[in-house]
């Protein structure tokens, strides 16, 4: 069975396979009002142990500067201190709000949450029950499932700017989507205090995913392929630097390059084919101004800018349809040229691979097309299937290409006749150099070295 097959059967398997998981219930309680329940989930990526906790509820705010520091108001949770001395709560659980907390300086959810730790022992001190978990309440708008792999730095819960000892948070922390952000709000301004929460810890639908059997066997089916590629890719490699027949030129830096990309196991598309340059260039600089404009609009620290967003993606979509044409363009053209011209038989086959070298180029650019297109999709592109169709194509775009590099490309050991010619060229091309810098000097026209 073709390999590009058996990579879409596994696909097909592991999406019909794959099912969201149902998040749990957050609980607010009043004595002689109904009961309350929305649902929550642990942040992505985040690994805690099962926890189920019933405590006092409080929302403190944070000081009106860039510290991410919680105010000590007694004033704030006065009601809730005099309502645990009269009763034994043993627990107390924090509200947390998202843009209170980015306006104070917290740069992602672990900050917001590390900030408890010093709160703590002050609320402790007045009499206060200990903090035992959290519940941050997002702010921002997001389609599908919010808060996943593809969200805005400040919806995740580890920080890349911040050394790990200053993020590390004891306090377990529990997402409250967006769209009840509103309910919370007013039944919390509309119950007379104090209130009672519960919180049941869950996975959510995206840890679940990457922690699912069916998710990393993924991984594994492509990590499979790239070893086989891998083993046969340094067999050829070493085999030709035993025989001492080993020439730096750009056919092996290319081979080295693929080997790099399967060894990195990247997901976006290395970009290998340089046929006419000036085209390729311009496109890879539209590329390449695209991923910067996203990556500014993604780790600025104070909004996240759509517009820029919607124009990089665009800029991307329409650079990867221009490469996908460019190949298809290329793939006919070595094709036909076999048959208009009068050729070797060492120059119909350089020709047809290069036909097979532009057609798998363009599958394989086509794969990057729809994962991007997919992850530009509001809906589908923040949805479970939706991120498991981008990882699986761009996958499949970079086994795709690195095979057609080491199969198709591979590496040769030279022989005397590749010596000889290569001489030959050299001489050539030396002695054009001398002939145009003497008939510059004499103002001729230099001599053809034919």
């Amino acid at each position: 069975m073709p390999l590009h097959l058996i990579h879409l059967l596994c696909i097909i398997i592991i999406l019909l396979a794959s099912a969201p998981a149902i998040p749990a219930l957050i609980t607010f309680e009043h004595t002689g009002h109904h009961t309350h329940r929305y649902p929550s989930y642990d942040p992505f990526q985040a690994q805690v142990p099962f926890y189920n906790v019933t405590g006092l509820l409080i929302k403190p705010r944070f000081l009106s500067n860039t510290s991410c520091t919680l105010e000590r108001n007694l004033s704030v949770i006065l009601p809730e201190l005099l309502d645990t001395n009269k009763q034994s709560i043993t627990n107390t659980i924090v509200l947390l709000d998202q843009f209170e907390s980015e306006a104070a300086g917290c740069k992602c959810i672990r900050q917001a949450v590390h900030s408890i730790a010093q709160y703590d022992q002050w609320y402790q001190a007045l009499g206060g029950a200990p903090i035992v978990a959290a519940v941050y309440m997002m702010r921002t708008k997001h389609q599908g499932i919010p808060c996943g792999p593809h969200s805005t730095p400040r919806c995740c819960l580890s920080c890349p700017k911040l050394p790990p000892t200053s993020t590390a948070a004891a306090t377990p922390v529990t997402l409250l989507p967006e769209a009840h952000y509103n309910a919370v709000m007013r039944w919390h301004a509309n119950t007379s205090r104090p209130s009672v929460a519960t919180v049941i810890q869950e996975r959510g639908p995206w840890n679940s995913m990457a922690q699912s059997t069916s998710f990393k066997g993924l991984f594994w089916a492509f990590a499979f392929v790239n070893c086989c590629f891998l083993v046969k890719a340094l067999s050829e490699f070493i085999r030709v630097i035993a025989h001492g027949k080993s020439r730096m030129n750009l056919r092996i830096v290319v081979f080295l390059l693929a080997i790099c990309s399967i060894l990195k196991s990247v997901i976006q598309m290395e970009h290998r084919m340089n046929m006419f340059k000036l085209m390729l260039h311009a496109i890879f600089s539209v590329n390449l101004i695209s991923v910067i404009m996203l990556l500014i609009a993604r780790e600025s620290e104070h909004s996240f800018r759509e517009d820029i967003v919607q124009a990089a993606t665009t800029c991307m979509a329409v650079s990867y349809s221009c490469f996908a044409l460019l190949f298809v363009y290329y793939a006919i053209f070595f094709y036909n040229a076999r048959d208009e011209y009068t050729i070797n038989p060492a120059s119909f086959r350089t020709l047809t691979k290069l036909s097979k070298i532009s057609m798998a180029s363009f599958i394989a650019m086509l794969f990057t097309l729809v994962a991007h297109l997919v992850y530009c999709d509001r809906v589908l592109g923040h949805t479970i299937y939706g991120f498991w169709l981008q990882l699986a194509l761009r996958d499949l775009n970079s086994a795709i290409c690195s095979g057609v590099i080491l199969f198709v490309i591979g590496i040769r050991m030279p022989n005397e006749e590749d010596a000889k010619a290569s001489a030959v060229a050299a001489f050539r091309s030396h002695l054009q150099h001398y002939l145009a810098l003497f008939g510059a000097r004499r103002g001729k026209p230099a001599p053809s070295s034919q």
